[in-house]
């Protein structure tokens, strides 16, 4: 009797062993799904931002990736360096090693410095307008939405291999008529198009998002933005056609 009332003693503690055991297993599953939906939240940015750009500034404003902005505004700028100098009416490069270089360098700067202007100016317009949006987020904004920009980049490195100097020049294919350069050129042309139509919805979403706005309200501070560069730029160019200059 004494052994079989020992037994009925230890069963409570046997009891409350397999729920304390119970509860550690589910504490564990949930820091690993935790860890997994972390992990996930990481790589969102780069898998969202085409297709759910709301999700990807989301994902960012959680777990920034400042130095992935600087390479993709890096980048860009390369791009838009190497873009300008593809053939050209002002004659600016006539060296692929002079454009290179100037790519490398100053476009990789200056896609930086832009980034950083392009949030300081949308700042100080979007506080007009009643948004909330941190430098850093606005940060985020620029570099994401040029990344679409990025997927020029082949097109034209294709086009410095198989033009060489031709690449500068506007009537390259006067004097080099050739089906395959002119459907590649065609189709960089339309891809180009896209591209550009496409990191301009991402960059009035994400100001819509990490400003708080209404879309509408996104373009206008887009709107807004680009006046105070252009109306100064204008009054300027009028003034000096005046005098004369």
């Amino acid at each position: 009797m004494k052994d079989e009332q020992s037994k009925l003693d230890l069963n409570p503690q046997s009891e409350s062993s397999e729920m304390t055991n119970a509860q550690d297993s589910s504490l564990a599953q949930d820091q690993e799904q935790t860890h997994e939906q972390t992990q996930e939240q990481l790589r969102h940015p780069l898998t969202e931002i085409w297709f759910y750009p709301r999700e990807a500034y989301r994902a960012l404003a959680q777990h920034p990736l400042p130095k992935l902005n600087l390479t993709i505004a890096a980048l860009a700028g390369v791009v838009q360096v190497l873009a300008s100098g593809f053939m050209q009416e002002d004659g600016q490069f006539n060296s692929i090693m002079v454009l290179l270089f100037s790519a490398l360098v100053g476009g990789s700067i200056g896609g930086i410095i832009g980034v950083y202007l392009s949030s300081f100016l949308f700042k100080f317009t979007g506080k007009l307008l009643g948004g909330s949006a941190s430098y850093a987020r606005l940060r985020d904004v620029f570099s994401w939405s040029s990344l679409p920009s990025l997927i020029n980049l082949p097109f034209l490195l294709l086009f410095l291999v198989i033009m060489g100097n031709g690449y500068f020049d506007p009537k390259y294919f006067e004097t080099h008529p050739g089906l395959i350069v002119t459907l590649l050129v065609a189709a960089w042309g339309l891809v180009s198009l896209v591209v550009s139509i496409w990191g301009l919805i991402l960059m009035v979403v994400g100001i819509s998002e990490v400003q708080n706005f209404s879309i509408w309200r996104a373009i206008a501070n887009f709107v807004l933005s680009v006046l105070i560069i252009v109306v100064p730029i204008v009054i300027i160019a009028f003034a000096v056609g005046s005098a004369g200059l």
